[in-house]
């Protein structure tokens, strides 16, 4: 496991660190000129950053065909599909840490809990990974560029919305269900780990039936 995700980022270095560059850019940009109100935002800008890492590993893997000489090598499968989920769950800490740092900046302004915040962070971040693994598996790299671009623009439409309405949403989410912040965050932590681990799964079941 530990060589396969040497490998990945091995091959993305120069990737990760443009990418990291222009995250923090970005992020800065928003919390100077945004701050709290586009708190939900900054992590949309990790998730992207997971997206194109990702789409970037599977195109060289693709192009190299190494696949075909990790099988070979006797690597099991789901070691293989689980090595690529790591992008995601470190998508998912490095948004999360920048959360809690944004929210002790501007702690006074933004009423809800640092918890809430985490656990929404980790389901925006986590939410396209969940699909988009299992349908590059399914269906291949270079068949489904198309898809997700119109994807993208959804997700970026309806985040900014969430952003821009995160108190009054956060609100609404609260009467409705009757429960406290804390209770809310646990829930919602809890489900985007349930949705994890059905995509890792579904993952590795369409990973396990293809013929290298």
């Amino acid at each position: 496991m530990k060589a396969l995700i040497y490998k990945d980022f091995s091959s993305l270095k120069k990737s990760i660190m443009i990418l990291l560059a222009i995250i923090f850019l970005l992020c800065l940009y928003f919390v100077l000129y945004f701050g709290k109100e586009q708190l939900l935002f900054i992590p949309m800008i990790f998730t992207f950053g997971e997206s194109i890492l990702l789409k970037t590993a599977f195109v060289i893997d693709y192009k190299y065909d190494i696949d075909k000489y990790l099988v070979a090598t006797g690597i099991k499968k789901d070691k293989i599909v689980l090595s690529r989920y790591t992008m995601v769950f470190l998508a998912s800490i490095l948004a999360m840490g920048f959360g809690l740092f944004i929210h002790f900046l501007f702690a006074r302004n933004i009423s809800m809990s640092i918890f809430l915040i985490l656990a929404i962070i980790f389901f925006i971040t986590s939410f396209i990974g969940s699909i988009e693994l299992p349908l590059i598996y399914k269906f291949g790299i270079e068949k489904i560029n198309i898809v997700f671009t119109v994807f993208y623009l959804f997700v970026v439409v309806l985040f900014s919305v969430i952003a821009n309405k995160q108190d009054f949403i956060a609100g609404l989410i609260r009467r409705g269900l009757s429960i406290n912040e804390n209770t809310l965050a646990l829930a919602i932590s809890l489900f985007t780990l349930l949705m994890l681990g059905l995509s890792i799964g579904i993952s590795i079941k369409i990973y396990q039936k293809k013929e290298f």
